[in-house]
């Protein structure tokens, strides 16, 4: 490993997240708005590339994640940022840990920007409070096999609270049979 010329960026983008899950820890979301400038992290990317650069790393992969990275009013500023300098580099992949709650319109613009990437990937977060009926969980999936539809790599994870247990199982069930 230490002498791919991978670099891999882990970055929380801010704590907001629109969802309030009653097991999520008080630290790790936030109601409040919390999110750097969008310019202010194109330039960060610009600096670590630079850096990264420097040290003989071309291959870039940009983990991001939250509170709700895709509520950052920046996020896919921040993927074309990134899409615009994959032909300068050896490799660039980008994941994203989302609840994907945003509607399929945003999804839709997503799956062009991310389409430049050699690969894309998201870990969809199921918060069965939150996609409580079967319609809400059928618009879940309906995104996630759409950006499969364009060759975005999905992972589903969700919490089994073991009073929900059956009923959770069998939704991931349901979630495997879509696809």
């Amino acid at each position: 490993m230490l002498y791919r010329d991978m670099f891999t960026v882990s970055w929380l983008l801010g704590r907001f997240c629109n969802y309030k899950c009653s097991y999520c820890w008080p630290y790790a979301r936030s109601d409040k708005k919390d999110h750097r400038p969008t310019q202010l992290c194109l330039k960060t990317v610009d600096e670590i590339k630079r850096q990264a650069r420097e040290r003989g790393f071309n291959s870039f992969h940009f983990s991001l994640s939250g509170g709700e990275p895709t509520f950052h009013p920046g996020y896919l500023d921040i993927m074309k940022h990134l899409a615009n300098d994959v032909g300068n580099t050896n490799f660039t992949s980008v994941h994203m840990t989302s609840n994907c709650s945003r509607n399929m319109k945003w999804f839709e613009e997503y799956v062009k920007i991310v389409s430049a990437f050699h690969r894309a990937s998201i870990t969809a977060s199921y918060h069965r409070e939150h996609v409580n009926t079967q319609k809400k969980r059928e618009q879940f999936a309906d995104k996630l096999c759409f950006v499969q539809e364009h060759d975005v790599q999905v992972t589903i994870n969700q919490v089994m609270v073991p009073e929900w247990f059956e009923d959770l199982w069998n939704e991931s069930l349901y979630f495997h049979d879509r696809g």
